[in-house]
Order: structure tokens, then sequence, then C-alpha cells
């Protein structure tokens, strides 16, 4: 409708209906038309708008979280491992997370201790990152602070944590959050240890000789120590190697810190007269007259191979031998170990042994 400009009275548009109805039947019949010919294509278009229009499944590894609010602040936490279930010796990657709800700033303040900290047992997170560790962490409103801790277990509490049990162990990791000085709050994660048992060394990577290997149950490294043979002649040169391979889909670093990355050694002990048992008086280590890398970094399949040849001018055989004598033999069985570092003073330790002749063998 539409108002005359010259007596103001308003009329009708008598051809908009017609326009109207000419476009519809047009446009309608256009579509029918393409749908009807070209009926596989529309399909195809709708089933992909859809396909495209669906919510992504995240590929990121399950997390396993405690979240929690700090009781009488206004904090929240969440405290996380990336897996419930490891494997014997798997490293964990825990995180702890603490937010401010409050619409006013907070600071956390554990006067002279870490306001946010991470334990698993005596192991904690700040020790191993003194320098990350603030003692005042100041929290904007709504904002979050965060500490991670990529925690490897020690070959010594593993064998320890394993030796009695036949089934998955629980190990705790704890969040400590300080609010204030001499107040501490902590909160628990609980994750499962499988007792896997770790697998033979395939037989295209096996090497010669007299060997001891194994694939880590973690899945990380394969592990070969071998010897050319196992009975020797005393000062009879035993040619050791010692090597390993990362057998992981991911990079691998091998960190001493200040001491060898990767090393080969033998013990030296005492058995006093008034004592019943030898004890452990030093080792005889290749690093001693070698050189050596304190950081060793593994691609995926790559290989790291040592040798030495033992004994060295410098070994004490009274200290080796005697002691490890078999009974009613003039032999001495003698342990050789293969040692690295996952990271600094975390050292691992792989073994072989052999029979060495004592020096009034005849």
């Amino acid at each position: 409708r539409w108002q005359s400009p010259s007596n103001g009275r308003t009329r009708a548009r008598p051809w908009l209906p017609k326009l109207w109805n000419y476009l519809s039947r047009s446009v309608l019949g256009g579509l029918v038309y393409l749908v009807i010919k070209y009926g596989y294509v529309f399909i195809a278009g709708i089933l992909w708008l859809y396909l495209c229009c669906q919510p992504k499944l995240s590929t990121a590894p399950a997390v396993h979280c405690f979240r929690y609010k700090v009781d009488l602040t206004p904090l929240t936490f969440a405290l996380c491992t990336d897996k419930a279930n490891y494997r014997y010796g798997e490293a964990a990657q825990v995180s702890f997370v603490v937010t401010n709800t409050a619409a006013y700033a907070v600071t956390l303040d554990g006067g002279d201790k870490p306001a946010l900290d991470i334990r698993q047992e005596s192991s904690y997170w700040a020790d191993e990152y003194p320098l990350a560790a603030a003692s005042q962490i100041p929290l904007a409103a709504g904002s979050a602070y965060t500490i991670e801790w990529h925690w490897i277990p020690e070959q010594a509490y593993s064998v320890q944590l394993f030796q009695q049990a036949a089934a998955p162990v629980s190990v705790f990791f704890d969040g400590i959050v300080r609010y204030e000085p001499g107040s501490e709050r902590t909160y628990s994660l609980g994750t499962k240890y499988l007792h896997d048992a770790p697998a033979p060394v395939p037989a295209a990577n096996q090497l010669r000789g007299h060997c001891a290997g194994e694939q880590r149950a973690a899945g990380d490294l394969e592990l070969q120590l071998c010897t050319d043979k196992r009975d020797y002649q005393h000062g009879e040169p035993v040619q050791i190697r010692w090597q390993i391979r990362n057998i992981s889909d991911s990079p691998i670093v091998l960190d001493g810190g200040a001491s060898a990355a990767m090393d080969i050694h033998i013990v030296e002990w005492e058995h006093l007269p008034e004592e019943e048992f030898a004890r452990r008086v030093g080792e005889e280590r290749r690093s001693d007259t070698h050189t050596y890398e304190t950081r060793i970094e593994l691609a995926p399949g790559e290989i790291r191979l040592l040798e030495w040849q033992w004994p060295t001018p410098q070994t004490n055989f009274a200290a080796v031998l005697e002691h490890r004598r078999v009974p009613g033999e003039d032999v001495a069985r003698v342990y050789i170990y293969g040692d690295y570092s996952l990271q600094p003073g975390n050292r691992w330790s792989f073994t072989e042994d052999i029979f060495y002749a004592l020096e009034d063998d005849k």
C-alpha cells in the first residue's frame, strides 16, 4: 500500500501480489528441479555440513584429577596426573593449579617455605625446582597459578614398592597450599602403578656375546650389557659393551648433572675379620679414566653404546674378587653394572655377572 502525494489517499498496488506469486513459483520450482536433477549432490552437501559441524573429540591424553575448594579461602584447586595408571618405572606428569575465585586480589604466603608445593612421600617438587618455588604468590581476581612436576620414580623406590606386591600398588601425590605463614593445607591424589614385567630384547636387536638385556616395562628404553664371554682366567681382559636404545615414540634425555649420564662400574668390597659380611668400599668406574657425557639426548630409535676393558691398571683385585669367591672353587662371581641417570640424582643400574679366576687358580 502507498499514499498518493496529490490527495493523501492510500491506494493498493495491484502488481505486488502477481510479482510475489511469480517469484515464489519460480524459486520453489527451481529448487525442486535442482533437487530432482542433482539429488545426490544435494544429499552429499547436507551430510558434509552435518559432519563438519559436529564437535571434535579431543586427542589429548586422559587426565586424572582431584578438584576441590580450599577451606575458608576463595581458592579452588585441581591436582592432576596425566594418567590414573602407570607402568613400572614410568614417569608421571603432575600439575597443581590454584585459582582465585574472589573479586579481589589474594597473596599466598608460605613464609620461609614455598607457597605451593607437590610431594611424593619424601620427594618434593620444590627440591627439584628451587628456583621456581616462590614463598609468595600474588593472585589477581580470577587468576590461576600452576606448578608442574615430571616425577621420575627412583630405582630403589620402585624395587622396594614392588618387592612384595603382585598386584597394582598405590602411589600418592600431595598438593600443598600455604595461604599464610604457619598454615599448610594438604590434598592427596592417588594413582596406580602396575606390576609389569620387562620384555625381552627382540632377536633382531640382540648383541653378540654373553649378554643380559631387557626392554623396560615403561616401554621407553632397551638395555643390553654384554661381555665377550662368561668365564675368564685371572688377569684376562673382559670386553664390556653397555648399550641403551630409545624404543619410545618420543625423545628421551639422560641427565647425570655433574656425573656421567651413562656409565659402567664394578663394586669394590672389604671384608673385615670381625664382620660377618663384606661391605661396599667403593666403585671402579669407566668415567674415572674415560671422557663421558653428562647429558645424552636419544631420538626415537637412537642407540648409545659404551665400551670398556676391565681390569684396568687401577683395579684392586683384593677389593673386587676375594669375598665373591664361589664356595669350593677358585673363581669369583663378579657383577658388572651398566648405569644411567634419568635426571640428576636419579640413577638406575642394570647388571650381569661373569666368573673370574682368583690369582691362586692353577
